[in-house]
């Protein structure tokens, strides 16, 4: 039987400087037990292009239908999710049918360690699994600060 693996070599998830200044903001809002949110942006080739974020707010994940209807609505752009210092349990829910192909990013609460984002690629291969992908993250080039007088 052969694999059938969504995940490509050298894959990665980029986060637009945009992306990542939202990311941020959110966690910097974020209760101490952690949120949630949706990623949005587009897939080229092996990268997954990150420009926006939705926060969810609910603690929860929403019903599979009301995930349709959201990503419809947003022109089929949520390319994936993140969770901001949640437990590992709240990754489960993401390893259904509509996970598959899309991405997760994690991003540790603040205070403690600076850590990078971990990403990972919800696939499938007789079961659904998260594969470990790097994430990219743009830095503005050439940007100067600017002088108060």
């Amino acid at each position: 039987m052969k694999e059938t693996s969504l995940i490509k070599p050298s894959m990665d998830v980029f986060l637009t400087s945009d992306a990542a200044r939202m990311l941020e903001a959110v966690r910097r809002l974020v209760p101490k037990k952690g949120g949630r949110g949706f990623l949005l942006g587009h897939r080229r080739g092996n990268r997954v292009y990150v420009e926006a974020v939705l926060p969810s707010p609910s603690s929860a994940w929403p019903s599979l239908r009301s995930f349709y209807e959201m990503d419809a609505g947003l022109g089929r752009k949520i390319v994936g999710f993140f969770l901001i210092g949640a437990p590992a349990a709240a990754r489960a829910p993401l390893l259904r049918p509509f996970g598959t192909g899309k991405v997760l990013v994690e991003i540790p609460l603040p205070g403690g360690k600076k850590r990078p984002p971990a990403g990972s690629l919800i696939d499938y291969h007789d079961r659904f699994l998260f594969k470990k992908i790097r994430v990219v993250v743009e830095r503005p080039a050439g940007r100067k600060e600017e002088k108060r007088p």
